[in-house]
This record gives C-alpha cells, sequence and structure tokens, in this order.
C-alpha cells in the first residue's frame, strides 16, 4: 500500500489556494455528498451538510475547533461557526441562482441549469482537477498500481462528478513543468509515499489556528517543577532549548527526574510511577505533592499543566487538559531498554494505540509480537526488498550516528536461509567500515564493543520513529 506524499499534497493546497472559491471547494462537493436533487426540493440541513463535509476532509488540526481552508483567500483557517456563516452566505448570497430554495424554509435542490449559474457567478474561476482530487483524496490508501489518474477517477466517482460539471468547473491542467518536486510520467516519482503524510504538520506551514496559538509541532518541555515528590522536598529547572545536561553523584534522583519528565511529555510512565514516600503524611500533615510541567514554544506561547497527588486512590490526578508536544520522544533507560512514544504511530498504528512502545534489547533484535519485528527479520525485509529504499534509510541513519573513533558504519547484507522459519538467517547482521587500527575485521564485532553497537542499531532499528524525526543525514 501507499499514500499521497506530503509533497503532492502541499502542491495541491498552494495550486488551490491560488485560484480556487470555498463555493465550489466545500459546499459545492458538500452538496454532491448529499445527493442534492435536480430540479427539486427535499429538506435538508444544508450547513450541517457542510459542517459534517468539513469535519471530514477540513479538520486538520485536532486540538483546534478550526478547519483547514485552502481554498483562496489570505486565512489558511475558518472559525467553528463558517458553516452556518461563511459558506451559508455564498448559498444565499452570491451563488443563490443556481438553487432552488424557498425563503425561510430547509428545502433545497438545484435549479435545472445549475453547472451554468455557478459558472457565471465563479466570474471563471475553477478547480484544478488533480489539486482537488490530491486534496479530496489526501487520507486514502492506495494499490501500487494507482497512479494520479486514479487518484482523479476516484475523487469523480466519489462526489459523483457528471461530465458537464467536469468541463464547466475543473481545469484539466498538468503539474506544473517547473515544479520538480512531482513528476508527470509514469513512474509518477514524488506522488506517493509508503507513509501517511502528516496533515496536521503540512496544516501548520501556514499556520497555527487561532485558537492553538502552541505549534505542537515544535512544542517542547520547557520546565518542570516538583513539590514533596520522590527524593526532592522542591525542585524547579529550566531545560535547554536544544540539551541539557543533569549532573550529580549517584542515588540523588538523576534517572527519577528523566521517568517524570517522560510522563511530563507522554503521560505514561516508562516503569513504575513516581510517588511521594509514604512516611510523608505522617511527618507533615500538610504535605501535597504536586509536580507543574511548562510544554510550549518559548517562554511566551506556553501552557503550564499540573498533576497533585491523591492518597486516597494513590495516584497522580492532572488538574487541567495536558499540552502535548507533537513530536518523537525516546528514552534510552539506564537498563538498557527504549522506550518510545510517537504520535504518528499512534495514529496510524495498526496495535498500540497509545503510541508508546516499551523495548528491551532482546526485543529490538529478535522482536516483540504485536508491535515490532525485531532488527533481524527487518533487515532481512529491507536487504531483500526490491527498491531497497528502507535499507538505505538505514544507512543513511547510521552514517549519521556512526562513532567519531571507529569510523562509517555499513551494514553488511545478511547470509539469508530460506529454509529456517523461527531465525531465518546463518549470521547476525553487523557492519563493515571500521578504522583498521582498530584490528577489527570486516563483519565482525567483539564483544568489548558490542554493548555500544546494539545501542547504535537499537536506535537505527526504530526507523518509523527515525524517519517521524525528519533525520535526513547528507
Amino acid at each position: 500500500m501507499k499514500y499521497l506524499s506530503d509533497t503532492a499534497i502541499q502542491w495541491a493546497i498552494d495550486r488551490l489556494r491560488k485560484r480556487s472559491h470555498p463555493f465550489l471547494g466545500i459546499a459545492f462537493l458538500a452538496c454532491k455528498t448529499a445527493e442534492l436533487p435536480v430540479g427539486s426540493t427535499v429538506r435538508i440541513r444544508l450547513d450541517g451538510v457542510t459542517r459534517g463535509h468539513l469535519d471530514r476532509c477540513h479538520r486538520l488540526a485536532p486540538r483546534s475547533d478550526h478547519y483547514f481552508q485552502p481554498f483562496g483567500g489570505k486565512k489558511a483557517w475558518a472559525g467553528p461557526h463558517y458553516p452556518s456563516k461563511g459558506l451559508q452566505s455564498f448559498n444565499t448570497g452570491r451563488f443563490h441562482r443556481a438553487f432552488m430554495h424557498p425563503r425561510r424554509t430547509q428545502e433545497w435542490g438545484f435549479v435545472e441549469n445549475y453547472v451554468d449559474e455557478i459558472a457565471d457567478a465563479g466570474n471563471g474561476i475553477v478547480l484544478n482537477l488533480r489539486a482537488i482530487s490530491i486534496w479530496a483524496m489526501k487520507d486514502r490508501e492506495w494499490f501500487d498500481r494507482d497512479t494520479v489518474a486514479t487518484v482523479v477517477d476516484c475523487f469523480l466517482e466519489s462526489y459523483r462528478i457528471t461530465n458537464r460539471e467536469r468541463d464547466m468547473l475543473f481545469s484539466e491542467d498538468e503539474f506544473e513543468a517547473a515544479d520538480e518536486s512531482v513528476d508527470t510520467d509514469a513512474s509518477h516519482r514524488g506522488i506517493f509515499d509508503g507513509r501517511p503524510a502528516d496533515l496536521e504538520d503540512i496544516a501548520f506551514r501556514y499556520g497555527a489556528p487561532p485558537d492553538n496559538e502552541i505549534d505542537n509541532r515544535r512544542a517542547r518541555l520547557l520546565g518542570l517543577a516538583l513539590s514533596d515528590v520522590g527524593p526532592f522536598d522542591n525542585l524547579s529547572m529550566n531545560l535547554g532549548e536544544r540539551l541539557t545536561l543533569i549532573a550529580g553523584d549517584n542515588g540523588l534522583g538523576k534517572s527519577f527526574i528523566l521517568d517524570v519528565v517522560w510522563w511530563g511529555l507522554t503521560g505514561h510512565w516508562p516503569g513504575r510511577p513516581a510517588l511521594p514516600f509514604d512516611a510523608l503524611k505522617d511527618v507533615r500533615r500538610d504535605a501535597a505533592p504536586n509536580m507543574e510541567f511548562k510544554i510550549g514554544t518559548d517562554e511566551q506561547r506556553c501552557s503550564t499543566t499540573g498533576a497533585c497527588f491523591d492518597w486516597r486512590t494513590h495516584s497522580w490526578v492532572v488538574n487541567n487538559e495536558r499540552p502535548r508536544a507533537s513530536s518523537l520522544c525516546l528514552f534510552v533507560r539506564v537498563d538498557g531498554s527504549f522506550v518510545v512514544a510517537d504520535e504518528m504511530r499512534a495514529r496510524f498504528g495498526n496495535g498500540n494505540r497509545s503510541g508508546v512502545g516499551c523495548f528491551t534489547r532482546t526485543e529490538v533484535w529478535d522482536g516483540k509480537p504485536g508491535e515490532i519485528e525485531g532488527v533481524v527479520r527487518d533487515w532481512i525485509a529491507w536487504q531483500l526488498s526490491p527498491d531497497r529504499e528502507t535499507f538505505s534509510k538505514m544507512e543513511k541513519v547510521l552514517a549519521c550516528l556512526s562513532p567519531e573513533d571507529l569510523g562509517r558504519l555499513i551494514p553488511t547484507a545478511v547470509d539469508v536461509d530460506p529454509s529456517a522459519s523461527a531465525f531465518p538467517c546463518r549470521s547476525r547482521p553487523f557492519f563493515r567500515g571500521w578504522d583498521e587500527s582498530t584490528s577489527i575485521a570486516a563483519g565482525i564485532i567483539p564483544a568489548a564493543i558490542d554493548v555500544d553497537s546494539s545501542y547504535i542499531f537499537s536506535i537505527c532499528f526504530l526507523y518509523d520513529v527515525l524517519c517521524s524525526c525528519a533525520l535526513q543525514p547528507e
């Protein structure tokens, strides 16, 4: 399966923003979805039909009440009342001659010559057929054999576009020749991708909605404050923009802070939850353990959430809605395990809907049923794939993570044993390319550095996560 790519969807939005009208892109398509009759009327709440269409196709920011609106105009976001006010005014105003609608009723229908009336009211404005097809079909899955023509045909069929409507209200021009990001030849390079596009990320490129001042795509943990939690009576710290180093002797609570940070970012504990000492309530009757987290893009655009400890239920109770950072969170724990929180995996994954996965070092290599196949099996699948695209991504990630003192890591081909089922290879995956001064034979890793290499491979294995980070080493 494949999906319309980030590049193709952004191309479609840019084309629609240049020359189109929201009546054609939203209200007209909503009417087609509702199968509005021609030459007669039916009782229908047209603003409700339009709202349903907007909810399905234009609500790209789940934490916002606004709709993303790519059809003309300078503003990319429309408010929650847009269906009943802005769009309804087009139906009863500029494009009213296309409808049969007795005043003060909920009776609606198209007049016989509605296509001509819409074309006249639009003053020559039409929708680019390929752009609107990509936009309307942006979240669907496609077979490997499908092309842009398939997307267009699916759009025409889904919205029951007639030949007359196609001729009068849509333009058939191809992709702009100057746009090298999309290709019009048979390969259609750049139009499809193996992963779903992040629609919220694309929408935020045109600005954040008014009711979501925090750009969750770029949000980070700015600071935290703890009171009577774990080993700390009071702790307050601000985090660096790119890197924060925490130093101290053993047993002072460095790992404890990391566990709390993880919970503040994801809402999940990586292991056992952080708790206040039970003896605290006997020593200090006024003790009220609490945690506070500040998440945002900077001090001016941030949100704070707190959590208080309930002694009765022995659990943390969040005081208000938790602000979230829509980004990858990767926690490498002291025991060698990995905890990953990936919103894309939560949105599109078929297994763990929380998007949080905990993997021991052994599970990273050999797999965890229902969540990951493991390095060994995936290495073989990527190696034997005809296009080797994912294997190439792994090579780039390894090059980026290669230790400076040992040289570039180059993954080797695994000796596959087709007769085996449980462990279908004769040798473990290794890499070559170490500096000769280390006296390491190609493809062999001594036990002395196997610990470091397993970390590198383990992080590399989470390629879905690394792709979400847009890690693209040159």
